[in-house]
């Protein structure tokens, strides 16, 4: 028990903040070495923490903005993919299984390869006490499908049996998304479309989940009406998933123009049960002259809430900017940053949480 309570509990109280990550070709903060034996890409990724803390004077609300930290890391592949738990952000590759899980405090980084899996997630088992990685495959030309669970000190390790322990799935689960959300003693995903064939994810399984305890998967439909089938893809590119005032949300967006975003909202009551009502919030004045697009000529509707902070909904236009929303007066803002246009934001914990420490608590055992 000392020793958890020194790896899990005395790591720093987490801190959520906004990280933007430049990893698009077109900013300089990348760097591109080509290794010719697999034509493989490095990329120098920039990641952006951003502190926003709110002044009251004179009974004026005021915001302001600052950086407080970036950290350039190593990865494969500028189209890797990522997400963060719990002050680690873990970047993964799908072809050369190449993983990086790093925390950006500390400065701490390890790469590891799974040959045969991709991690999904990673959790904090409310019963063992350890941090866990949720790693799924396909065997047979894509038609079975199977998924173990990796304590995150043997992957730190390099002490992986990667062999024995898979579990086959009762029915195949679509593709994960990148990010994740831990609630509840379960993971939640938003399932994609299979970028092989272009197929199309059924509105009935739209949402993937994982309960811990039972170590069982299900799909659940989104909330809402069904999807036409004919604009199926188009519609789910504008559903997400995000964590909303602490609670597992659902969001459907609908974009008449630039000047005009509808976002409703459904929250998870249950671990698998949406509410029957919804919420709307509407952004009126999204005018090009008041929040021009970082090539005028190009429409763009990426838009993607990614949580609140603050009493605040983040939401994340790609070469448009990162946006807060004050869910309690209803006024909308842009945080400035240079560059900020070309990025991908997403809520992130600030935690110390040693990989290091970590590492020699699975030697000790």
């Amino acid at each position: 028990m000392p020793q958890f309570i020194s790896i899990h509990v005395n790591c720093g109280a987490a801190v959520p903040t906004i990280v933007c990550e430049f990893y698009n070709t077109s900013l300089p903060t990348i760097i591109y070495e080509i290794m010719s034996e697999f034509y493989k890409i490095i990329a120098k990724t920039k990641i952006v923490f951003l502190d926003d803390w709110i002044k009251k004077r004179q009974g004026i609300l005021t915001r302001k903005k600052r950086i407080r930290h970036s950290y350039t890391c190593k990865l494969l592949n500028s189209s890797a993919r990522k997400f963060s738990y719990h002050g680690l952000v873990l970047y993964r590759h799908y072809n050369l299984k190449r993983h990086l899980i790093l925390n950006p405090i500390t400065r701490e980084q390890v790469t590891f390869d799974i040959p045969s899996g991709t991690i999904v997630a990673l959790f904090f088992h409310p019963i063992a006490k350890e941090y866990y990685a949720i790693c799924t495959r396909y065997l047979e030309k894509m038609t079975t499908q199977q998924f173990k669970l990796f304590k995150l000190t043997s992957l730190l390790s390099n002490e992986v049996d990667i062999l024995t322990g898979w579990k086959s799935l009762h029915y195949q689960v679509p593709t994960f998304s990148q990010f994740h959300i831990v609630k509840r003693d379960a993971v939640y995903w938003m399932a994609e479309e299979n970028s092989l064939n272009s197929t199309a994810v059924p509105c009935e399984e739209l949402v993937i989940i994982f309960d811990i305890i039972r170590e069982e998967f299900r799909v659940l439909p989104h909330p809402g009406d069904k999807c036409d089938s004919q604009v199926l893809i188009e519609r789910h590119a504008q559903m997400h998933l995000l964590e909303k005032e602490g609670v597992v949300s659902f969001c459907m967006i609908t974009i008449h123009n630039e000047h005009r975003v509808k976002m409703q909202f459904w929250t998870m009551e249950d671990q698998h049960v949406w509410s029957q009502s919804s919420q709307t919030i509407i952004l009126e004045d999204m005018s090009v002259q008041r929040f021009p697009m970082r090539y005028p000529h190009h429409k763009n509707f990426e838009v993607k809430p990614v949580g609140t902070l603050n009493g605040e909904l983040i939401i994340s236009w790609l070469w448009r900017g990162v946006f807060a929303y004050h869910l309690r007066i209803r006024a909308l803002r842009k945080l400035e940053f240079e560059g900020m246009e070309g990025s991908h934001a997403l809520i992130h914990n600030n935690t110390s949480l040693s990989l290091r420490n970590l590492r020699q608590s699975s030697k000790s055992m």
